[in-house]
């Protein structure tokens, strides 16, 4: 039997957003450092100058897989910073200090990015899956934002389980076997590891935390 891809149905695209503003400065900024606030599309996320972008663009994965999963369920298409905005405002990204009196950033709060979604009129639910019950979601015509490692936006082995997000859209069954699964990754530095990437399950169970963000359409309550 050839593989079986399972996603959401066509008719609800899900538009592909980048961690920064211009695709394919990802593997500049993230993995050569080269400065953000030089992106030349920086006003398109809707900040006051490029510092502040540059700043969000390293953090934005979170408030990014929001923005797909709404507006893939025809919620309202928003600029980066506001998604940003209405996060700060619920205490969406946790920040603390060290022992050692250094700031440590934990990232985003999986509840506070669920209300966002709902505010927006969704359905969003916080929660645990293995992948095989991932894919079982996907089948059902939900979306997943699912806490990966970063790692899987790169060529590189998986050394860990979470620090990153992405929409998990689809995933590929042969003979009944979980085979891989379909990610739009806001950091993948290739184009193959950004929109609609295909990671094999394997590599995806490596670095998969087990924590997700179940994504659907309007829902009566």
């Amino acid at each position: 039997m050839g593989c079986r891809l399972l996603r959401i149905p066509t008719h609800i695209p899900v538009p592909y957003y980048a961690q920064v503003a211009s695709p394919e400065w990802a593997e500049a900024v993230f993995e050569r450092g080269t400065p953000a606030a030089g992106d030349p599309a920086w006003r398109t996320w809707g900040f006051a100058d490029p510092e502040q972008y540059a700043y969000w663009c390293e953090r934005a994965c979170g408030v990014v897989c929001v923005k797909m999963c709404c507006e893939a369920f025809g919620g309202p298409a928003l600029p980066v910073s506001e998604w940003v905005s209405r996060a700060l405002a619920l205490d969406g990204y946790e920040i603390r200090a060290g022992e050692d009196g250094r700031t440590v950033e934990n990232g985003w709060r999986h509840q506070a990015l669920a209300d966002l979604l709902r505010g927006a009129g969704l359905s969003a639910e916080c929660g645990s899956a293995n992948p095989e019950q991932v894919a079982s979601i996907l089948a059902g015509g939900d979306l997943v934002i699912a806490s990966v490692s970063y790692e899987l936006g790169t060529h590189r082995p998986v050394t860990r389980r979470s620090g990153h997000l992405v929409v998990v859209l689809g995933s590929e069954l042969a003979a009944g076997d979980l085979r891989g699964f379909i990610l739009h990754n806001p950091s993948g530095r290739t184009a193959a590891l950004r929109e609609n990437a295909r990671i094999d399950a394997g590599r995806f169970s490596q670095g998969f935390s087990g924590r997700i963000i179940r994504v659907g359409g309007p829902r009566d309550r």
